[in-house]
């Protein structure tokens, strides 16, 4: 006769937060400060996608009827809601 142990870690629970307009607003500027090196590498539109969301604790969600517009001098700006394959259009 066979006998078989399963185990199943739990490694805890943690709550997804809505992400805050301001960590946006930050993660865009970071990478403006990039721009023109971009710019100088390949002379076409300048798209940024920002990936949120996923499974660990620090991950975040769109809260929502997110609706929030932004000047940058990239031409497209997306947010990707990762875990729940969520695709917000900024610019």
């Amino acid at each position: 006769m066979d006998s078989k142990i399963s185990l199943c870690s739990n490694m805890g629970a943690w709550w997804q937060k809505e992400i805050k307009e301001e960590y946006i607003f930050d993660a865009i500027k970071k990478k403006e400060e990039k721009i023109e090196h971009y710019l100088s590498n390949i002379l076409a539109p300048q798209w940024l996608l920002l990936v949120i969301g996923g499974v660990g604790d620090s991950s975040y969600r769109m809260p929502e009827n997110f609706n929030m517009t932004v000047q940058t001098k990239f031409d497209k700006v997306y947010v990707l809601e990762d875990f729940n394959t969520n695709l917000f259009e900024l610019k």
